[in-house]
């Protein structure tokens, strides 16, 4: 059985998604919907660590990403170390993908 540990910079994201929905779009209920979602997913790595796709666009220090992609738009981004999953991002899928592993570089490099 796994740890699940949420990077800090995941974490904003999540609260990103939530806020966008909640008061941008507001649609509250969707926003705790996508939320719990996201967040029951993150929870199934505790579990199965090595369920998700490998992310072929990241290719970060010989660290193997793998993602979970939850309610067809957003990806769970995380590595799996000796027990622990590390969610370092939640991608929203319809942003252009040649962002992605910048996004992921800058994170990892704090």
């Amino acid at each position: 059985m796994a740890i699940v540990k949420w990077q800090s910079d995941a974490k904003q994201d999540l609260h990103e998604i939530y806020d966008y929905y909640c008061h941008t779009k507001q649609l509250p209920n969707l926003a705790i919907n996508i939320r719990q979602d996201i967040i029951l997913a993150a929870r199934m790595l505790e579990l199965f660590p090595e369920q998700g796709s490998r992310e072929f666009s990241l290719n970060v220090e010989n660290i193997l990403f793998r993602y979970l992609v939850v309610r067809n738009h957003y990806k769970i981004i995380y590595f799996h170390e000796f027990d622990i999953c590390h969610i370092v991002a939640i991608w929203d899928c319809r942003n252009n993908p040649d962002i992605l592993p910048t996004k992921i570089k800058n994170k990892n490099d704090h």
